[in-house]
Order: structure tokens, then sequence, then C-alpha cells
């Protein structure tokens, strides 16, 4: 039995207190991450509050922006393990590609993926070629993507090459250039455009005796 009832609220705010799960499950959230996965925490806390009236503090939207960021990247170690499998699948689907993976043990080191029509298709594409490495924005894996483009009568990139390796060093640029090779890419008497990184020259000049110029 209530002997008495006071509904006056004592030491409210008025304002919407959020957990961590909540913040990562908002659509909110999620579409802004989504668009930006750079976006900074604060910007997203202003963002949410503006928007959704969420009063969150800083520490938790960097937290909770980090597990959207996890799961649009989904199981790091999953994915790597199924890597293998990926590209013998392509390399049956597509007999004229090229694939390579090398692992140290049970660790993933490096993977190379050529298009099945980069070689025949060279003959018909302007004589010049691009190479270049990005950084993986991945939380778990800090490595390079290397990538080869030709360019077409549009003046548009033309995917021929791509490889996942640790580092844009000497080894890993002269690796994915000679599985260029392997698979039937030319780099005689044709430019090839790179950035100004110590790795892709060095093998350029190493593996195709092409002259350096900055």
């Amino acid at each position: 039995m209530v002997g008495s009832f006071n509904a006056e609220h004592i030491n409210c705010s008025g304002t919407t207190r959020v957990t961590q799960r909540q913040i990562a499950e908002s659509l909110v959230a999620k579409s802004a991450v989504t668009s930006n996965t750079s976006i900074a925490g604060k910007s997203l806390q202003h963002h949410l509050r503006t928007t959704e009236g969420f009063q969150a503090p800083s520490r938790m939207t960097y937290r909770a922006k980090d597990t959207i960021i996890s799961s649009l990247q989904g199981d790091y170690i999953l994915g790597y393990r199924q890597l293998e499998s990926l590209l013998k699948k392509f390399k049956s689907l597509n007999p004229t590609s090229l694939v390579a993976l090398e692992t140290n043990g049970e660790m993933f080191n490096r993977a190379f993926l050529m298009s099945p029509i980069a070689a025949s298709a060279q003959s018909f594409l302007p004589r010049i070629l691009g190479t270049g490495g990005a950084h993986i924005k991945h939380q778990e894996y800090n490595g390079i993507m290397l990538i080869l483009v030709g360019r077409d009568g549009n003046n548009s990139n033309v995917i021929m090459a791509v490889a996942l390796c640790p580092t844009e060093n000497a080894e890993n640029c002269t690796w994915f250039l000679q599985q260029c090779v392997n698979g039937g890419i030319s780099f005689e008497n044709l430019p090839l455009f790179c950035d100004r990184g110590g790795g892709i020259p060095s093998a350029a000049v190493q593996l195709a005796n092409l002259e350096f110029v900055h």
C-alpha cells in the first residue's frame, strides 16, 4: 500500500541520456559514420545532440563510433581466412586472371589479383601505366594496397592489378610488379607514373630496367 506519492521530478535536467549501445544502434549515428568513417568524435557528438537530442560524453561517442566501424568492417580474422578460397574461386571462374597468396606460417603476408582482361586489353589501351600504394583504413590491419592502372580512350582508369602487402617497400613492390609481368603485363617502352615513395621506383628500375625521372 502506497502512503504518499510525489509526481514532481527531482534533479531532472529534461535531456535524454543514452548508453553507448543506443548510440551505436542509432540510425543517425550509423548513417553519419558510414558516410564518413573519419568523422571526429566531437562532430558526431554534436550531430547526435542537434538531431536526436542525445547528451552523451565524448568518450562514449568515440567508443560508439568504433563499434559502428567494426561492424562495417566485419570480422577481420574470418575475412583473411576466406581470402585463399576467394582467390581460388576467382581464378576458376576467370582462367586468364592471375592470383597469388603468401603467408608466414598461418599468418597472412601478401596477396595479388590481376584482372582477367589486363594482359589482352593492354594492347588496345594508350601506352601508359600508373601505380601507387594506399594505406588500408582498418583498425586491425595497417597494411598497404598496391594498384596498377591503365587508361582507356575516355581517359578513365582501367584497373589492371591489385595487391595487399604489409608495407610499400622495395621488396613488396618488386613482388607486385613481378606478378604483373608473370600475368602478361608489359612495362617495356612505356611510361610508368608513380608517387615519390621509394619502393615502387626502386622496384621498377630493378625489375623492368626503367629510368626513374622526377
